[in-house]
């Protein structure tokens, strides 16, 4: 008989809760939810363990960790914009869309060769982050999602002195 593998620790616990919580959602939801929102979720724990391992990366430079910091913070609060608390798993859609604006504010062109080392996901990490960038928009709405991209905006810009306008 097999043993079940031990509690993650850390990082990886959160990374744990919040895949628990996607896969979750989208088994409650039963095909409810379009093909393009259910991959842009799935991605949901693997772009949080980039940001948190970016932010601890001592060869990237301490703006862009104290940015990708802000944004672990952010997945982690249990009251955002599209709380999780209120809607579940899904509400890790505008937590993705902000995670994706400060990774691309942060990396431009670059964000593939500079991620490649942290980026445990599957395939290239642009082409997932778009593609989960307008599954976002389409579920979150107008408003709500340019909220998500002006406060991503803000925040890079603060972080990265006026780097915050790049588009993914």
């Amino acid at each position: 008989m097999a043993q079940a593998p031990a509690p993650s620790t850390g990082l990886l616990s959160s990374y744990d809760r919040i895949r628990r919580q996607v896969v979750g959602a989208l088994a409650k939801r039963g095909g409810r939810i379009g093909a393009g929102a259910a991959e842009a979720l799935m991605l949901v724990p693997d772009v949080f363990v980039l940001l948190g391992r970016l932010s601890l990366d001592p060869e990237v430079p301490a703006k862009q960790r104290a940015l990708f910091g802000g944004a672990v913070a952010y997945f982690l609060l249990p009251a955002d914009l599209f709380p999780e608390i209120v809607v579940g798993g899904v509400g890790f859609l505008d937590d993705l869309l902000l995670g994706a604006l400060v990774l691309s504010s942060a990396f431009g062109d670059e964000l593939d060769a500079r991620t490649a080392r942290h980026w445990s996901g599957r395939g290239r990490l642009r082409d997932g982050l778009k593609e989960a960038s307008k599954a976002s928009r389409l579920f979150l709405g107008p408003g709500l999602s340019q909220r998500v991209e002006s406060m991503g905006r803000r925040w890079a810009r603060s972080f990265l002195g006026g780097c915050g306008d790049r588009a993914l």
